[in-house]
């Protein structure tokens, strides 16, 4: 419903497709969203990172389902302040039906200036358990970015993607090991990898 009240209406401009990859908009459905959710067993002491957020579905699901803590990176501004629509939204009728629901943040901006305008952002980066990445459409440098920002997880920290980040090198550091493993799920259709 509330996806209905808020995205609904406003749908058809979200689905531009630019030739900027970083700026293509793609939505995840539920059913994958659970998959996630099992595959990399989010419950409610869970610190859930997603990068490239959208309008929140990923997080906010997590947050209905498990109760986790989420925490959502996004290039448009416009997609972060509909997902802060839907989190307010689910949260009033989250009272009214007596529903415990993680505390989730949603935050606006490019990935490589996430050192200058998100400073704290990288310390909870950092502390996540699961992070998600629907990079399938970002740009190489945009990958290559996320997988140096990855040096820097905790270890056992889960990292999913549509793409695998399998065969990027960490810049300056050529003998670590980012990833212990790197398993494709669903025939292809997504990975998790282990931060070692």
């Amino acid at each position: 419903q509330t996806y209905d009240r808020i995205i609904g209406p406003r749908v058809e401009r979200l689905t531009n497709i630019t030739s900027n990859l970083d700026l293509n908009y793609g939505e995840l459905n539920a059913d994958f969203i659970h998959d996630i959710i099992i595959r990399t067993k989010i419950k409610s002491n869970t610190i859930f990172v997603d990068l490239g957020s959208g309008i929140g579905n990923t997080i906010l699901y997590a947050g209905i389902a498990t109760g986790c803590t989420g925490y959502g990176y996004e290039l448009q501004q416009k997609l972060v302040d509909l997902a802060n629509e839907q989190y307010k939204e689910i949260m009033t009728r989250g009272k009214l039906y007596g529903l415990e629901i993680g505390h989730v943040e949603f935050l606006s901006g490019d990935f490589k200036d996430i050192y200058i305008n998100h400073p704290d952002f990288i310390n909870i980066l950092y502390s996540a358990d699961v992070i998600l990445a629907n990079n399938r459409t970002f740009s190489p440098e945009t990958n290559q970015f996320l997988y140096n920002l990855f040096l820097g997880l905790k270890k056992g920290a889960k990292v999913v993607s549509l793409e695998s980040f399998e065969g990027f090198e960490p810049r300056g550091k050529q003998s670590e090991r980012v990833f212990s493993d790197i398993k494709a799920y669903s025939d292809g259709k997504f990975y998790i990898a282990t931060h070692v």
